[in-house]
């Protein structure tokens, strides 16, 4: 029953495309970004990866909380999944 709030920094700060009711400017203590996902899909090969920005523990990322409304919420985690988690295998890991 409490407030759901989803930490958006990069793309998701400038394009959420979830139904939120409410956003606020956050800080993530223990995280900051990094380009540390290597990438061998659209971005590099398997001998060669590319990098991807992410968050990498230590330090800290400024970004924006987007509360998400009660009436809807597992079809905005659901929407966002979507979104982020599209490799297979996934290289992200939801918390």
């Amino acid at each position: 029953n409490e407030p759901l709030w989803l930490f958006g920094y990069g793309s998701l700060i400038w394009k959420p495309e979830i139904e939120h009711v409410e956003e606020r400017v956050a800080l993530l203590r223990g995280w900051h970004r990094s380009f540390c996902m290597k990438m061998t899909r659209w971005r590099g090969t398997k001998e060669s990866p590319g990098l991807m920005m992410a968050l990498d523990r230590g330090g800290q990322c400024k970004g924006v909380a987007f509360r998400i409304g009660d009436g809807n919420r597992r079809a905005q985690l659901d929407k966002i999944l979507r979104r982020e988690v599209t490799l297979k295998p996934t290289s992200y890991h939801p918390r």
